[in-house]
């Protein structure tokens, strides 16, 4: 089984290394049995009608 997830679940720019949701889906994942996540690499949305600037590093899921 491979789960796919389009965004890391973060707002504003990626901090150095993993973001957190996409470690904590990662180890959700392994006690699961999951053979693989992957991460399609798009900010998160938000939410509302306010569509929030991308983050300079990813385009959001919303605009993909």
């Amino acid at each position: 089984m491979v789960v796919v997830v389009a965004t890391d679940g973060l707002m504003g720019a990626a901090p150095e290394g993993e973001a957190p949701r996409l470690g904590e889906l990662r180890a959700s994942a392994s006690v699961l049995g999951v053979a693989r996540v992957v991460h399609l690499g798009h900010g998160d949305g938000g939410h509302g009608a306010v569509l929030h600037p991308d983050p300079r590093d990813r385009t959001r899921f919303v605009r993909a």
